[in-house]
């Protein structure tokens, strides 16, 4: 990417000459208010966004772009305003807490760190900008941002960094200014250098490796304002960051050992946040070996830790360890809390000889879930039931019991039929996927359905895209070629509002052999794909020898189609197999 000087001159120069692409800079910040110094267009016509303030509120920025491009357009079109309503809400949610990781339930044993949530929200954050603009001849004028990106929250730099990728060819001026700071010690874990760290990656991505120094920097030593935020908030406003940087200081304010774990707990999950496996796992250790935390505590820090092992590091073996260690601190009692604790111990367990594929072993212990269910108050025991009848259902599958793996999934909605559809939506995916595995194609397509008009309600272009992708999957396998073209369009629809690139080629792809084999005309397949994504030379050749495979009968035209599994898509339950 070209980096450009940014002042008064080049913007006005690029909106004389027509403002016919992307006008983007990477500038250092002297004053750290160069964002605030908008240029006077002289007339010119533009919309100008600015932020009033340094601030790190979370997602301030676009909250921001939706009150200046969004909400005054929006109502005109109704289908946006339905299909953009859960985003908005997103937004509003309480600034403490919407992106933070926490548990999915707060008596769900499972953690998350919520990047598939910011990462969704600031595609569809990109999404809804596009269609208003398409839409609404008022905002088709450049749009000039003006930010320093050292004052932004992680949630509004993710967005800014999509924003940019993806309107290489509109009128949008950004103007993005830094402070840079050189010669820090590494040892210096300060909030400034964190800080700093994070621009870094910022302009990294966008493919802008080198940044200019600055003659005026901010001192190693002058703190941004974060020191007086709660760790839980810095969370969210800073990264993960400045909850580790402010980790030893909370430490020491802790009142007792229950306090202390729960910043232990914090700092797990902001390492979490920033990817850093290892070090969440030695934070938990941590947890787990000291015996002046209770032994409820330590039974928590236990099935993270298990889960960590078993899920992302890949050491299963080692998690059965720890599941043992758990189960020892809550041996011998029977009160509701440490039930609880030991069915997640249990499942988790489960779930790592899933794993490492002892499944009598597997077996063995969900069926301790199941025992332990019976024991739990109602809320609890919907929440385990869920987990348990998926895991049930996976077991079955992998030793070749499909109508007992359908029968887990039938009991579970027998006796949950009055929850939410979002509870039961994975449970109908499932018994559609293992119908269609079985052969039993009609059955499937009616559950499939079922599950994509849900994720229709909900508003979920994600779910509703898996299953699309695994309805039209199974369809190509049975040869059904008119009824998988329906749903390969809708998959290729979906992937195209919620940005899915690499899917949508390979989607687009078998569609169009599909139009091919039923007879449809080369134009009609042309416009019903909607070739405005455009496609590099590689990826030209990649589907024209696909294609070319196809025709040769070399192979079918589902093997081109990213392969969807039996797992429903919903990143954030970690405790099905």
């Amino acid at each position: 990417m070209k980096v450009m000087k940014s002042d008064k001159h080049d913007l006005l120069n690029w909106i004389d000459q027509g403002a016919l692409d992307q006008w983007f800079s990477a500038c250092p910040s002297v004053t750290g208010r160069e964002h605030q110094e908008l240029p006077s267009l002289d007339g010119r016509v533009a919309i100008l966004i600015q932020l009033q303030e340094d601030t790190y509120t979370p997602a301030h920025l676009l909250c921001k772009m939706w009150d200046v491009l969004i909400h005054p357009y929006i109502g005109k079109s109704i289908q946006l305003q339905h299909a953009y309503t859960p985003l908005h809400q997103a937004l509003e949610e309480d600034e403490t807490g919407w992106l933070t990781p926490l548990p999915a339930h707060s008596m769900d044993r499972q953690f998350s760190t919520n990047m598939e949530k910011i990462l969704r929200i600031a595609n569809d954050m990109v999404s809804c900008l596009l269609e208003i603009r398409a839409q609404t001849p008022e905002i088709q004028v450049p749009w000039i941002l003006q930010l320093n990106v050292s004052c932004m929250d992680k949630v509004s730099l993710i967005f800014l960094q999509r924003l940019i990728v993806r309107t290489k060819d509109l009128p949008f001026g950004i103007a993005t200014y830094y402070f840079n700071q050189e010669n820090i010690p590494c040892k210096d874990q300060n909030v400034n250098q964190l800080i700093q760290i994070r621009v870094k990656d910022f302009y990294k991505s966008l493919g802008v490796d080198h940044l200019k120094e600055t003659s005026i920097i901010r001192s190693s030593y002058e703190p941004y304002p974060l020191l007086n935020l709660s760790l839980e908030k810095a969370l969210v406003w800073c990264d993960g960051y400045a909850v580790l940087a402010h980790a030893n200081e909370a430490l020491d304010k802790a009142v007792n050992d229950e306090e202390e774990a729960e910043v232990l707990f914090l700092v797990m999950r902001a390492y979490l946040f920033e990817r850093q496996l290892s070090a969440a796992e030695s934070t938990l250790q941590k947890i787990t070996q000291a015996h002046k935390y209770s032994n409820d505590i330590r039974a928590r820090a236990a099935i993270y830790d298990a889960l960590l092992l078993a899920n992302h590091i890949k050491r299963p073996e080692d998690a059965i360890h720890v599941v043992r260690k758990g189960i020892s601190f809550l041996r011998g009692r029977n009160d509701e809390s440490a039930i609880r604790e030991m069915a997640w111990l249990h499942n988790v367990e489960a779930l790592t000889y899933y794993r490492l594929q002892q499944l009598p072993q597997a077996a063995k212990s969900l069926q301790q879930v199941k025992e332990y269910i019976k024991q739990l108050g109602e809320e609890d025991a919907a929440l385990l039931s869920s987990a348990y009848a998926q895991n049930s259902s996976y077991l079955y599958e992998a030793i070749g019991k499909i109508d007992a793996a359908k029968q887990a999934q039938h009991i579970f909605i027998h006796k949950n039929a009055g929850q939410e559809d979002r509870f039961l939506l994975p449970h109908w995916f499932r018994i559609g996927f293992l119908a269609g595995k079985k052969g039993e194609l009609e059955q499937a397509l009616s559950w499939l359905d079922k599950a994509y008009q849900a994720c229709n309600r909900l508003s979920d272009s994600y779910m509703q895209e898996w299953i699309a992708r695994s309805t039209a999957y199974l369809l190509l396998q049975s040869r059904e070629m008119d009824r998988a073209a329906l749903w390969l369009q809708r998959s290729a629809d979906l992937c195209q509002k919620i940005h899915l690139l690499p899917e949508w080629i390979s989607i687009s792809t078998a569609l169009r052999a599909v139009r091919q084999i039923t007879g449809v005309s080369e134009e009609l397949s042309e416009s019903t794909v909607k070739r405005n994504v455009i496609l590099s030379p590689s990826q030209l050749r990649i589907r024209k020898k696909q294609l070319e495979q196809i025709e040769r009968g070399e192979i079918e035209i589902y093997q081109i189609v990213p392969k969807p599994n039996s797992r429903f898509f919903y990143p954030f339950h970690h405790f099905w197999f």
